[in-house]
């Protein structure tokens, strides 16, 4: 048997799922969310995980109360985002790796991205992605191409770490 070598240079991390433990917050800011807009929605549904709040409101509300309803849960995340603690072993994997060659790409906007990372008492990278920028969230393949993009690689150095269907 042969060892394997991969050329790799950087490290991609989805956040939610895979550093930090989010998923009572998440389900507490949408259960109350979905009591003012979408009363049918259940959040605790797994295959909702992964996706941008603005693409998973834009599919619940109509295009009226769009912009209530995003920045209404986007306050309800920010609420809940002390609630957040890191996954076994992410703080001594995190703090043991160099800065610049590796990033969170995180469906989260960058306030709540933040936030979760420090709650989980996780350092937030420098060249972290968030919903805000890119065009397109997961399941497209835009936020890991991005965080490639601010580590100064191509998306072929880098191997991606990711938990949930949509990423």
């Amino acid at each position: 048997m042969s060892d394997l070598e991969l050329p790799i240079a950087g490290l991609l991390f989805d956040n939610d799922g895979v550093l930090v433990d989010s998923h009572g917050a998440a389900v507490d800011a949408w259960s109350r969310w979905s009591a003012t807009f979408a009363p049918d929605f259940d959040w605790s549904d797994r295959s909702n995980a992964g996706i941008r709040a603005e693409d998973m409101v834009r599919r619940h509300v109509s295009e009226d109360r769009y912009d209530e309803a995003v920045e209404y849960i986007h306050q309800l995340e920010q609420d809940s985002a002390h609630m957040t603690h890191a996954l076994p072993g992410a703080v001594e994997l995190l703090t043991s790796l160099t800065p610049g060659m590796w990033t969170v790409c995180t469906s989260a906007n960058p306030r709540l991205g933040a936030a979760r990372l420090r709650a989980a008492g996780l350092p937030v990278p420098a060249e972290l992605v968030s919903s805000e920028d890119v065009e397109r969230g997961k399941p497209h393949p835009d936020p890991y191409l991005r965080g490639a993009q601010n580590l100064g690689l191509e998306p072929g150095e880098c191997i991606v770490f990711e938990d949930a269907a949509a990423g």
